[in-house]
């Protein structure tokens, strides 16, 4: 259902050309609100243009200070402010699995870069533009990932995401005294089928999950949507989107649904 006119708001998309952002993007876009997608793959990027010619594309590095600043202020001359700014940008650096020991120093300065200090940039340069927007309703949301909560090994990659967690708790006070909300989720596995990697036990790990599916890419789309429209009671929280894949254990699995993966 499309907005009356009037009503729309500006939408910031950070990696909204990806795998999951492209969800994100289609259901803001149906509900009639400015999208903006911020995103590094130009090709990406302006293929989803192609199909949504409304839709305003920033190609830009958003883990760069400076590029995250430019962005900001491309969407200040073009829009003026933001209604709610969304940040999807993230991923795993190789070089991890190699264990604690083994890591190297370059893979754990490009996992705090990709992983961390850009949710920081973008949080910085976003904040004046949410207080240039008066409506009630605004806020900030991170899309992170159940490593921040869970051992999967790689643990740079989830000591970024578990710093992710403190930034919307160390940041909701300054942030609600400026009416502005901040909060994020942690989505289960997600599988790309373009990303696949076929040594990997996709199936096993699905078994452990206690709808025993995964999370699709809509389904994260929905929950982002409702944290910036529908729970305007909450902030500084997190919530796992993860199809139970964070509370299953073998007992229980046993118990309810005859047998855990590992027999």
């Amino acid at each position: 259902m499309m907005k009356r006119q009037g009503t729309a708001e500006t939408i910031v998309i950070a990696g909204g050309a990806g795998f999951i952002g492209t969800s994100v993007v289609a259901r803001y876009v149906s509900d009639g609100h400015r999208v903006i997608i911020i995103d590094r793959n130009r090709e990406a990027s302006l293929r989803l243009k192609e199909r949504n010619k409304d839709i305003h594309v920033i190609i830009c590095d958003l883990t760069n200070p400076q590029e995250s600043y430019c962005a900001s202020e491309e969407i200040r001359e073009c829009f003026g402010g933001v209604t709610h700014a969304i940040y999807l940008v993230g991923g795993y650096v190789p070089g991890e699995d190699a264990g604690i020991a083994a890591t190297p120093d370059e893979t754990i300065e490009k996992g705090l870069q990709l992983n961390l200090k850009g949710n920081l940039y973008f949080l910085r340069h976003m904040l004046p533009l949410l207080e240039r927007e008066k409506r009630a309703n605004r806020s900030v949301l991170f899309v992170s990932t159940i490593n921040a909560i869970q051992d999967y090994g790689r643990y740079v990659y989830g000591a970024c995401k578990a710093g992710v967690m403190g930034i919307v708790r160390s940041s909701a006070t300054e942030l609600g005294s400026k009416g502005i909300r901040i909060n994020v989720i942690l989505p289960g596995t997600c599988p790309n089928p373009e990303k696949f990697v076929p040594s990997f036990d996709f199936k096993s790990l699905q078994n452990e999950t206690v709808l025993n599916r995964f999370v699709s890419p809509s389904e994260i789309a929905q929950s982002v949507y409702a944290f910036t429209h529908l729970m305007t009671a909450v902030t500084g929280q997190y919530l796992p989107v993860d199809c139970g894949q964070t509370i299953s254990s073998d007992w229980m699995r046993k118990k309810y649904l005859g047998g855990s993966p590992s027999e």
